[in-house]
């Protein structure tokens, strides 16, 4: 045999591919049916990073080389093992791969080496201590990143900002406790770089390097995410550097890659592949980190552009003559995506059947073959890799083929996406000087991108900055096996309350409360027909402007549009200084959301004589009566003072989703503008009514004494305490009554149809 191909991942599937001219065989712990309709022979293994038990198979096939997949491979030590049997390897030994396996040993090598320019500020800890940790996480002004010190596929790190910096206590803590490990713990809490990434590996044999054509890796599972994955797709450039990168950028990364291998080939030469991790900085190139093996799925992206052989330039590098060939690849553009299980990297789907629509842009990663059969290991599932020499072109043409093949899986709509938005203007255009500022405007299109990709899910598949925004509704129904499925829609506003909310809370707690908000105020209208929430859109528009207080409205409207499961798919800002005053908004929300006809919530045909109505408490006004709230705060400033006057408006998606787990809803009511009096009708037969003894809550109360406003004005203006009203069968009393507040009785009617004491 010439090789020997350790794993049945993407990564090892390319590798295979690029063998096709020699004789491979492969070791696996599972089979990957692209690898074995290649390979002489397919070996499985069921501890497949057992040494023992992959050496003996190896020292017995006798491969001239064996190419090592994974990093575990390389951490365990059989490269030594297998150099001292005659075997020799792609791959480093166990004590140079600790450039990969121990992240400390990274950052201390290029420190003592002189090469501490590349690192960023970083500290190591092998023992928990709180008050040490904070230090650390001030000095770097709570934007931090923590790595854990050991390989961990992908995802040991974390990254951390002032709002969620608290976490980080939680995860060092978690990996120094040392519970699930024989081995003591430690890790690297590094200041956060900020930059742009790319990759550059390289071919080493111990005295040559030939280097790789540079990457764009895409790590986050999706845009404005920082959950890491393995990868979820990368992209190469047609003249193999990458746009923001200079010609001094690459010279300097390359001869750092060229550097390293040299330093670690002092006493045993460093035979493999290289793959830097880098930023570009203000402050220059920084080191993330270094592999010790091919990126997966970076190589698998090179592979397709790769003209040399693959398997004469292995040879090459075992024989140490690395000089002696030229490597060449074409100049074409690249796109990789992965599309992965649903839930991937935490709680993802596995061992779940997988009908694979063949074609010849996919690389099989995750998939199990088992009697004539695919099923989901849980890992990147498959790879999509296109070339060509147009970008935009090439991106559709991607996008089509994921099109036909995608069955249920997830991926990254935005990876090779070459629009961006982009207006080109003179410094004061006529249309500023008439009081519209479109600098400003491309400011907040620019800063709020990755609050609003953050929401989506792998039912988008319109592009950022699309005329419109499309969801894959059919994909949806098919995926969470609906019948009869009925889209509900509805809209509204926050009105007057955008100006009291900031008054009080402050512009940048106000605004982000306010888009809190409309998107949990639509979300309440959809309920009422038992829908759960889709996708939302929104309008802002004010009569100035700013780039910075937009994004806090959208800091809201992400928030909540995540807490809520569904997706900020699209809207619009506008300025226009004749309609509204400077730094007033008015919000306005859009949403979609989905129930199966039989399930829907429909209280004209359902409530019955005899039903009982409980109330959820609400927390404040919600978002209506603003107009009434600021005269009576006019003349009472002391009610300013109120805690709840202008809380959120609570999503009561939690409390209906676990009520219909229990018991069956009759009907619904949101109680909004209109109050008891024009909400409740809208719900009720019209044979029926209601009854209702209701004690007006805080801060209703002191609104009411305060403004002189009668009992019977509030009941038709606020919800008076209770934001959401339940008509449910009076056998549901017991469990009812236990979480929520018993409010009255459905009737006969008999006169007036809403009467509350």
């Amino acid at each position: 045999m010439d090789f020997c191909v350790l794993g049945s991942g993407g990564r090892e599937c390319g590798i295979v591919k690029s063998l096709i001219n020699f004789n491979t065989f492969c070791i696996s712990n599972f089979i990957n049916k692209q690898i074995k309709d290649i390979v002489k022979d397919y070996i499985v293994v069921e501890d497949l990073y057992s040494i023992n038990g992959t050496k003996d198979i190896i020292l017995d096939k006798k491969p001239r080389l064996v190419v090592i997949g994974s990093e575990k491979f390389l951490e365990s030590g059989l490269v030594d093992i297998l150099k001292l049997n005659g075997i020799d390897c792609i791959g480093p030994c166990r004590k140079l791969a600790d450039i990969e396996v121990s992240k400390i040993f990274a950052r201390n090598f290029l420190k003592f080496n002189d090469l501490e320019r590349y690192n960023p500020d970083y500290n190591i800890f092998y023992d928990y201590n709180n008050e040490a940790i904070e230090e650390i996480f001030e000095k770097f002004n709570y934007n931090f990143v923590i790595k854990d010190d050991g390989l961990c596929s992908g995802k040991g790190v974390r990254i951390y900002n002032k709002k969620n910096y608290k976490e980080g206590f939680e995860y060092a803590n978690e990996i120094l406790d040392n519970k699930n490990s024989d081995m003591p713990k430690k890790l690297l809490i590094e200041e956060k770089l900020i930059g742009k990434e790319f990759v550059l590996m390289s071919f080493c044999d111990g005295i040559n390097i030939k280097h790789m054509p540079v990457v764009e890796d895409y790590k986050k599972i999706k845009l404005g995410s920082d959950i890491n994955t393995g990868s979820m797709g990368c992209i190469i450039h047609q003249n193999h550097s990458l746009p923001f990168l200079t010609e001094s950028d690459l010279y300097e990364s390359q001869e750092l890659n060229k550097n390293i291998m040299k330093i670690l080939s002092k006493d045993i030469l460093y035979k493999g592949i290289l793959y830097g991790s880098f930023m570009k900085t203000e402050d220059g190139i920084k080191l993330i980190e270094y592999n010790a093996r091919f990126g997966d799925p970076e190589c698998l992206a090179v592979f397709s552009l790769l003209k040399t052989d693959l398997g004469i330039i292995f040879n090459s590098m075992g024989e140490t003559k690395l000089n002696e060939i030229e490597i060449e690849y074409e100049n074409k553009n690249v796109i990789c995506k992965y599309l992965v299980p649903q839930g991937y990297p935490d709680n993802q789907d596995k061992n779940i059947k997988y009908e694979l629509v063949d074609n010849e842009f996919i690389i099989q990663a995750g998939l199990e073959f088992i009697k004539d059969e695919y099923f989901l290991t849980g890992s990147r599932t498959l790879a999509v890799i296109q070339n060509g020499d147009d970008m935009e072109q090439l991106y559709l043409d991607i996008e089509s083929t994921i099109e036909v093949i995608n069955d249920n899986l997830f991926y990254r709509t935005d990876i090779g996406n070459p629009k961006e938005i982009i207006i080109d203007i003179e410094e004061e255009s006529l249309y500023e000087k008439a009081g519209v500022n479109i600098t400003e405007g491309q400011k907040v299109v620019d800063n709020i991108k990755d609050l609003v990709m953050s929401t989506y899910n792998e039912y988008v598949i319109s592009n950022w900055g699309d005329f419109g925004g499309l969801y894959n509704i059919s994909k949806y129904i098919k995926s969470k096996h609906l019948n009869n499925a009925i889209l509900v829609n509805s809209m509204d506003g926050v009105g007057t309350k955008s100006i009291l909310a900031t008054e009080i809370l402050g512009v940048e707690n106000g605004l982000r409360n306010l888009g809190i908000d409309i998107v949990n105020h639509c979300v309440n209208d959809i309920l009422v027909k038992g829908a759960v929430p889709l996708y939302f859109s929104d309008y802002v528009a004010s009569g100035k402007i700013s780039a910075e207080n937009m994004v806090y409205v959208l800091e809201g409207m992400t928030r909540a549009c995540i807490e809520n499961n569904m997706v900020l798919i699209g809207g619009e800002t506008a300025e226009m200084p004749d309609v509204y005053n400077d730094l007033n908004y008015d919000i306005v929300g859009n949403i979609n959301g989905i129930v199966e006809k039989k399930k829907m919530i429909n209280g004209k045909k359902s409530i019955k004589k005899g039903d009982i109505l409980y109330g959820i408490l609400s927390e404040g006004p919600q978002t209506n009566g603003y107009t009434l709230i600021r005269n009576i705060i006019r003349d009472n400033p002391e009610l300013l003072k109120l805690e709840n006057i202008v809380n959120v408006h609570k999503s009561f998606l939690n409390d209906i989703t676990e009520i219909q787990k229990n018991i069956k809803i009759n009907g619904l009511v949101h109680i909004t503008g209109g109050g008891y009096y024009e909400n409740i009708p809208r719900v009720l037969p019209d044979n029926l009514g209601v009854e209702i003894k209701l004690e007006i809550l805080e801060p209703f109360k002191s609104l009411m004494d305060k403004g002189n406003i009668s009992r019977l004005e509030m009941l038709k203006v606020f919800n008076c305490g209770y934001g959401m009203i339940v008509f449910t069968n009076p056998q549901n009393q017991k469990y009812m009554s236990n979480k929520y507040k018993y409010l009255g009785i459905v009737t006969e009617r008999n006169g007036d149809q809403i009467k509350i004491n």
